[in-house]
């Protein structure tokens, strides 16, 4: 093999291992090596070796209500609370030839609705200037980390939950014990574009993947005081993406407060808590 194909091979690349009808799964092998942007790609979080190890991404906050000083709400949480917060800071990750990553463990409950997203990453895009007509698919490359991923089987809520009438049905449609991540794209009104994606961590703990959804099939609505009306996608083309919403969910996104009998602060509270490391969600424009 000569320098040259030596050299190409060792690059990064990505390989489909799973295709979903609204985005595809790609193993990354060589992650970080002789990477650069690709064409028609505009990055919201992304280290392309332009700057040193630690950089700071900017225009990336988030929420932790697990610091918010409720040890009653927060009981039978894994970590302390401070390891929950969202760091605007890369890490060089080593398992990516150093490239900067933001690491985050993200907590989604399984049984209420307060607080359900316990925390969660934002990227405020107002300034960016795009519009959701620009655009034509995501690309999120990730690690779930298994050092710190804790996820309820079904047995786990079943045992839990069932003592309050909520039925096995019920728990197996809510969640499949499998890393979920949403993400939401809001303009400054009311519109919105969302997804769930779901990886198994069985099949990928400790890898590099691609995510790469179809932004054709996300779901494209209006929401007021929670409730959805849905909108066809040509309704949102002419409005500007203004913050991004990368948060843990179940399958569903939904939790289980509603089938719980008699719901009160006494119903013991699960959390889903998936450990992500994450080197790049970018935008692929027409």
């Amino acid at each position: 093999m000569s320098s040259a194909s030596s050299s190409q091979s060792s690059k990064e690349s990505a390989e489909v291992i799973t295709t979903n009808p609204k985005y595809t799964i790609a193993k990354i092998d060589n992650c970080g090596v002789g990477i650069s942007p690709p064409a028609k790609t505009y990055s919201l979080i992304a280290d392309y070796g332009f700057n040193s190890s630690g950089q700071n991404f900017p225009n990336v906050g988030g929420w932790n209500h697990v610091a918010n000083g409720d040890p009653k709400e927060w009981k039978n949480i894994k970590l302390n609370p401070t390891e929950y917060a969202i760091n605007s800071k890369g890490v060089a990750n080593p398992s990516c030839n150093n490239v900067d990553a933001l690491n985050v463990i993200l907590v989604k409950k399984y049984a209420n609705w307060d607080h359900q997203h316990s925390n969660g990453l934002q990227k405020f895009l107002a300034a960016d200037g795009q519009m959701f007509g620009d655009i034509t698919a995501i690309v999120v490359d990730l690690k779930i980390n298994s050092a710190k991923t804790s996820l309820a089987t079904f047995q786990n809520l079943k045992n839990t939950y069932g003592a309050y009438g909520v039925s096995d049905n019920t728990i197996r449609s809510m969640d499949g014990g499998m890393v979920n991540i949403g993400l939401t794209f809001s303009d400054n009104s009311t519109l919105k574009a969302s997804i769930i994606i779901e990886l198994d961590q069985n099949m990928l703990f400790d890898e590099w993947v691609r995510v790469t959804i179809d932004m054709n099939k996300m779901d494209f609505y209006s929401e007021n005081n929670y409730v959805r009306t849905p909108k066809p996608r040509t309704e949102l083309d002419q409005a500007l993406i203004t913050t991004m919403n990368f948060m843990g969910e179940t399958r569903t996104g939904s939790v289980l407060r509603g089938a719980i009998n008699n719901w009160n602060d006494t119903v013991p509270e699960t959390f889903k808590e998936m450990d992500l490391s994450i080197k790049k969600i970018e935008f692929t424009l027409k």
